[in-house]
């Protein structure tokens, strides 16, 4: 877990290191503002912050039953999880999905925003520099729609998390 929160506050500076990059490029695909642009982008990178530091919060504690016994619980994680994005705020939602799904120690497959996927392709270069594990991460483009239920009968995938 303290792997995966230190993965996750480098992928933040990462990010933060090409805000204004990001900041551009969501008012070249979305027709935003720069005012709206930039606070999506903050809003993102505090997002990644704030998942970073929960990551290793979540191990487990023991329960003391009412009989003579103790019971452990431990946060797993799920496994393969695939995550559909929606299209309004294609940056901060990617990354509100994805960030959580990383921090419990999951594999993504993510289908971005289906009107803007180049952002998450472009973040992709971030993920590349951010020492995420290779394939914690699986960015897949294409109708929203077809992908989720190609996703959902999938034997792979083990949890499905749909905007």
């Amino acid at each position: 877990a303290y792997n995966r929160s230190q993965v996750l506050y480098y992928f933040a500076e990462n990010l933060s290191g090409r805000a204004d990059e990001f900041a551009a490029r969501l008012v070249q695909l979305t027709g935003v503002t720069a005012k709206a642009a930039r606070d999506e982008v903050e809003q993102s990178i505090e997002r990644l912050f704030l998942y970073a530091g929960l990551a290793d919060k979540f191990e487990g504690r023991v329960h003391q039953p009412p009989a003579r016994v103790v019971t452990l619980a431990l946060h797993e994680p799920v496994g393969v999880v695939g995550i559909v994005a929606p299209d309004n705020q294609p940056l901060l939602n990617f990354i509100s999905l994805v960030a959580p799904a990383l921090a419990m120690g999951n594999t993504v497959v993510a289908v971005p925003s289906e009107r803007h996927p180049l952002l998450a392709t472009d973040l992709y270069q971030v993920v590349e520099y951010s020492d995420l594990p290779a394939g914690a991460i699986n960015i897949v483009t294409g109708r929203s729609a077809e992908l989720a239920g190609v996703l959902a009968k999938h034997d792979d995938v083990d949890g499905l998390w749909l905007f």
